[in-house]
This record gives structure tokens, C-alpha cells and sequence, in this order.
């Protein structure tokens, strides 16, 4: 059983057809905790997601896709690609604000949280 895995999460956010947003993060070489956390945050963003309203008018779409590998390339866990059509710019503006929230606590599980980090020179 491995110990250590890669993580790829991609946001890809569109104004009609043209693209305003393509990220990806790609975490290598985390553990299983890691992996557990980052699984129930994705749950968590994309549950807020699909509980806000499509809007007839709203001009924005957004493609969210998660795909786990062990380190040496298999496919453990590839988590169904969702896309969401008929987003307005203020629920495009939240998603991304819980998005970031939870990329800071991942970003604390693997590296400490920044209290920590902090020197004091």
C-alpha cells in the first residue's frame, strides 16, 4: 500500500465562451490525511456550489475537476468533473473566496499553520 500521493485539482471559469479562469494546483507527494482533507473540502465547495441557484441570466460557467494518483501514476480516486452553467459573477466571486479558505487549510495540514512558520527576526 503506498504512503504518499499527487493530487490535481482544476478550476476552469468562463464569461460565456471566453475563459477567465484557468487554474490548476497539483500537490505531490502528500499523505493519506492529506488526501482525506483535500476529498471532503472538494465535497464541501462543490455541495455549496450546486446548493446556489442557476440564474436564467447569469453568463458564467465553471468546470471543477479533482483526480488522485499514487506516486507512481495509477489512479486511486478520480472524482466525477462537474460543470455548473448559469453562475452570476457574485456566485463565481463566492466560490472562489470558499475555495480559497479551504486551500489555506490544506495549506496549513501540509505545512503548519503560519503562526508556526513565522520567524521573528
Amino acid at each position: 500500500m503506498t504512503n504518499k500521493f499527487n493530487a490535481r485539482v482544476t478550476t476552469i471559469i468562463l464569461r460565456g465562451q471566453t475563459p477567465e479562469l484557468n487554474d490548476t494546483m497539483e500537490f505531490v507527494g502528500v499523505t493519506r490525511e492529506f488526501i482525506e482533507f483535500l476529498a471532503g473540502s472538494c465535497r464541501l465547495v462543490l455541495r455549496k456550489l450546486f446548493e446556489s441557484k442557476r440564474e436564467p441570466d447569469g453568463e458564467y460557467s465553471l468546470h471543477y475537476e479533482t483526480k488522485i494518483t499514487t506516486e507512481g501514476g495509477e489512479a486511486i480516486n478520480k472524482l466525477p468533473p462537474v460543470t455548473q452553467i448559469g453562475m452570476t459573477r457574485a456566485q463565481v466571486h463566492s466560490f472562489l473566496r470558499l475555495a480559497m479558505i479551504e486551500l489555506a487549510e490544506a495549506n496549513d495540514l501540509r505545512y503548519g499553520e503560519f503562526s508556526e512558520c513565522r520567524s521573528d527576526d
